[in-house]
């Protein structure tokens, strides 16, 4: 199981928010495989912010 900190990860309304996107969108990037993300048991979603940052500059996605 994945240990997690706070600072190491953002949930998926916290990337919706910084990108100003929704929710949805954001699941779609991750079931797209476009941002890689992970489950907890509890079903929740995140995403490391060393990947979400790759991914903003790789698809080059203005945040607030």
């Amino acid at each position: 199981m994945i240990e997690l900190q706070n600072s190491d990860c953002l949930t998926t309304d916290e990337v919706a928010k910084i990108t100003n996107r929704s929710k949805n969108t954001v699941y779609r990037w991750t079931r797209n495989g476009l941002l890689k993300s992970f489950k907890t048991k509890l079903r929740t979603v995140y995403i490391k912010k060393e990947d979400f940052e790759k991914f903003l500059i790789e698809y080059q996605i203005p945040v607030n």
